[in-house]
């Protein structure tokens, strides 16, 4: 599964990094990784089906097939 939605993955964690910037930023004062009131940085919702679907047409393209 991490292989599956690796670009999305590295999307979360970019998203991830830039939340906690704009959280330090915002809250000089606090310590961003014991916030509770930073509880989601990022999210994503995924589907199985279409991203299997999207990385065999890609396959396919990238093998002329």
């Amino acid at each position: 599964m991490v292989r599956l939605f690796r670009p999305q993955i590295v999307s979360l964690i970019d998203a991830r990094d830039k939340a906690i910037e704009v959280w330090k930023e915002r809250y000089p004062d606090r310590n961003v990784f014991e916030d509770n009131d930073l509880e989601i940085t990022s999210a994503l919702d995924i589907d199985i089906d279409t991203q299997v679907a999207a990385v065999s047409a890609a396959l396919a393209e990238r093998h002329g097939s």
